[in-house]
Order: C-alpha cells, then sequence, then structure tokens
C-alpha cells in the first residue's frame, strides 16, 4: 500500500500551518509532534508594548530546522524551528497577521491542561504594578480641543457723545 501524503494527515476543516519561531521559542528544541502549544502574541514598543494570548492548545504536528542566510548581519547564517500546527482556517489568519504585527512565542502545554490563558493582556504598567490611571468618559469620547484664552480687556471709558447739527 501506498503511504499517505502528509495532507492526507490533516483531519477534514483544519489546516496544517507552519510556523517560524527563533530558537528559544522553540523551548531550545524539545518541541515534538504530538505536543501541544499556546501561542502569545507581542506587539507594540515601549510603554505601550502588551502581550496577548493568540491561540491556545495548538496539535504540534512537525517540528523542523531551517537555516536562512541573514544578509544584515553580513551573510551569517541563522537557524530557525518551525513547527508545524493544526489550526483552523480562522486561526491561520490570527497567526500570519500576527506574525505580521508582532512577535510569537509558542508555549509548551501539558497535553491533558485545559486551563484558558486568561484573556487579560500582559502591560508593562501591569508587569511593574503600576496601576494604570482609569480614564474618563470625557477623555475617551470628546476629542482634546484647547481651551479659549480669555484675554483680559480693560473696560472703555465713559466718552462724552457729541451731537452736531439737529437738522434731519
Amino acid at each position: 500500500g501506498l503511504s499517505p501524503t502528509f495532507s492526507g494527515k490533516v483531519p477534514e476543516g483544519l489546516r496544517a500551518m507552519t510556523v517560524r519561531v527563533d530558537d528559544v521559542n522553540s523551548i531550545s528544541g524539545f518541541l515534538q509532534p504530538r505536543d501541544r502549544v499556546d501561542l502569545l502574541l507581542s506587539h507594540g514598543n515601549g510603554a505601550d508594548q502588551e502581550i496577548v494570548p493568540l491561540i491556545e492548545r495548538l496539535d504540534v504536528i512537525a517540528t523542523g530546522v531551517q537555516t536562512v542566510v541573514d544578509k544584515a548581519s553580513g551573510g551569517a547564517r541563522r537557524s530557525f524551528s518551525t513547527i508545524t500546527v493544526q489550526v483552523t482556517p480562522e486561526e491561520a489568519q490570527r497567526i500570519t497577521l500576527g506574525q505580521q504585527v508582532g512577535k510569537l512565542t509558542a508555549m509548551l502545554r501539558n497535553p491533558d491542561d485545559e486551563a484558558p490563558l486568561g484573556d487579560e493582556p500582559m502591560t508593562v504598567a501591569r508587569l511593574l504594578g503600576i496601576a494604570e490611571r482609569p480614564v474618563t468618559l470625557a477623555e475617551a469620547k470628546l476629542p482634546a480641543t484647547p481651551r479659549p484664552v480669555r484675554r483680559a480687556v480693560a473696560p472703555e471709558p465713559p466718552g462724552i457723545e457729541y451731537i452736531i447739527g439737529g437738522s434731519r
């Protein structure tokens, strides 16, 4: 008998998608097929950087190493790990967009662990324990408009009104 193709192993309705992750994010090469991972997305920079859970409990169906020549570092060879995960078409779109706006990190999960990651993003303020100032309703809804500058105007001294000529 013929051995089934790789695509034949992907259940109907799902897709196989290869995601490139750096060596650290591949859990230093310990990821194996049949492991499950959560993907985190970090985006923004400086004080606006945040990390959000992107997709949870993805099945890893293949792992590999890809070598690329990094032109930015003078032609040095760099190795990247790739993980091929089983995703729905919408998850594939989320991963693709996530790769374009930030950096993905894969976290290994116990296959029996079904606990959710939680939705609250990790922000710099939350990391450092800084209470974020609540936004007032006025700030949230109204555009910032400059206040009119009021100049102190000296009142005109009362004048004398002259009526010249009385003819109509």
